[in-house]
């Protein structure tokens, strides 16, 4: 049977001599690259990080200047914590704050990467994605058959009537004539007040949220991201543009991932996940019924298990109700082989997205079929799915 998605897309050695991240062998400890002296943690609900700072303010005669930085997800309990790189090895510090008895994961805050690559060719903006009766060389299956789906529903609400929400961390013109009437705002929040009106914990997210800012400015920019948002949710049958996957689906932007570290991604991600929270709480009178995100950007050649928290977000998300899409490296490579982040993270709530051609043939992406050997300490091993 054929599965059609409709969705696009963290040893010993103390001392007193300068540690600089330019000098540290990455690749002996299967790292990637982080921000100096920055550590994630996840502690459990009703547990304060205050304990933490204070047993690991000193090393082996060390003083680390171990501190609380931000609360980065407060439904999932993540924090961001500072030390002194300089006088403390990160790995050394990063192996004191697991073994932590308040810690329940710890790693690195890596650097991540924009991922965003678009073809030149002069039929790109042709959907034969949505049907593809086998012109052009393709065959006559390469495609995710929309036009069946559309005869029973084009989108919108739910058979109990709750309203369908998809949310881009990227960040797109939902200005778009194609695009308008789909996007997503806020009703419970009064725009540009100062005050959080809904109480949901952020303030003036009429928009949306962007997590460099505070705010909802800027969430809708972005060029690429406009792509995305098309292809999920352009209006159809309006004599205009494109038609995306679905024609009515609202669809909430999220921006100021792009800040390059793994911290504002799970900020980001965050966002939607408490929405969706409240949405649940509340029986839908706040909030807003988000099942599905989308974000076209990562991290080559990461190892999976190096990123425990970032994993755990999709599986938080998941267990909420949201799926989760992911664009794979922009590469000929094996990802159970080389790593990749996020599509080598095993949770069943990460969809893996590479790129096929209009014969059904993976063109410049990358490939892999099987996780479950990547997986070591959490949770149920499963297979990714692939499209």
């Amino acid at each position: 049977m054929k599965f059609s998605l409709l969705l696009s897309a963290c040893l010993l050695f103390f001392g007193t001599s300068p540690i600089r991240s330019q000098d540290l062998n990455l690749a002996a400890h299967n790292e990637t690259a982080f921000v100096p002296g920055q550590i994630l943690v996840q502690i459990p609900t009703g547990q304060k990080p205050e304990r933490l700072l204070y047993d690991l303010r000193i090393l082996e005669g060390v003083a680390t200047n171990l501190g609380f930085e931000t609360v980065i997800s407060k439904p999932m309990d993540i924090y961001l914590l500072s030390f002194d790189q300089d006088v403390i090895d990160p790995f050394e510090m990063l192996k004191a704050v697991k073994a932590h008895p308040v810690v329940t994961i710890a790693q690195f805050n890596h650097y991540v990467e924009q991922r965003e690559t678009t073809p030149d060719d002069p039929d790109f903006n042709q959907q034969w994605h949505h049907v593809n009766n086998g012109g052009g060389g393709g065959t006559s299956d390469a495609d995710i058959d929309s036009d069946e789906a559309w005869d029973i529903t084009t989108g919108g609400t739910t058979a109990l009537g709750d309203e369908i929400v998809v949310c881009v961390i990227e960040g797109g013109n939902l200005g778009h004539p194609d695009l308008q009437d789909n996007a997503w705002v806020n009703e419970q929040e009064i725009p540009d007040n100062g005050i959080d009106d809904d109480g949901n914990g952020y303030i003036d997210d009429y928009l949306g949220w962007n997590v460099n800012s505070n705010d909802d400015s800027g969430v809708l920019q972005g060029g690429h991201g406009t792509q995305v948002m098309g292809m999920i949710g352009a209006q159809g049958d309006n004599d205009l543009g494109v038609a995306g996957a679905n024609w009515n689906v609202k669809i909430m932007s999220v921006a100021g991932e792009n800040l390059g570290n793994e911290a504002s991604v799970v900020a980001a991600y965050s966002y939607p996940l408490e929405m969706r929270q409240l949405y649940n709480t509340t029986n839908g009178a706040s909030g807003a019924f988000v099942v599905a995100t989308n974000a076209s950007w990562g991290l080559d050649g990461a190892n999976p298990d190096n990123y425990p928290i970032w994993c755990e977000v999709y599986q938080t998300l998941g267990e909420n109700g949201i799926l989760n899409c992911g664009a794979t490296s922009n590469s000929n490579v094996d990802i159970d082989e080389v790593g990749d982040m996020p599509t080598a993270c095993s949770s069943p709530y990460m969809v893996s997205v590479t790129a096929t051609d209009n014969s059904d043939v993976r063109t410049f992406s990358a490939y892999g079929s099987d996780q479950c050997r990547r997986r070591r300490s959490w949770r149920q091993c499963v297979h990714n799915i692939w499209i």
